[in-house]
């Protein structure tokens, strides 16, 4: 279940990235530089949720 979840995940931030990259190539700079943040706050908020619970929620 947690590799179909992180398929997912990867899924989105691929699409956002290239809408992120097509916003930066048609002059859009803030609108695209949110989008590459959505990208990585795609991407880093299940990874450090998975972290937390592997490292520290069962001590």
């Amino acid at each position: 279940m947690q590799v179909l979840v992180m398929v997912a995940v990867v899924l989105v931030a691929i699409y956002t990235l290239s809408y992120g990259f097509w916003a930066w190539r048609r002059g859009y700079r803030r609108g695209a530089m949110g989008t590459l943040f959505l990208a990585v706050a795609v991407v880093a908020a299940p990874v450090l949720v998975w972290w937390y619970h592997n490292f520290y929620a069962h001590r």
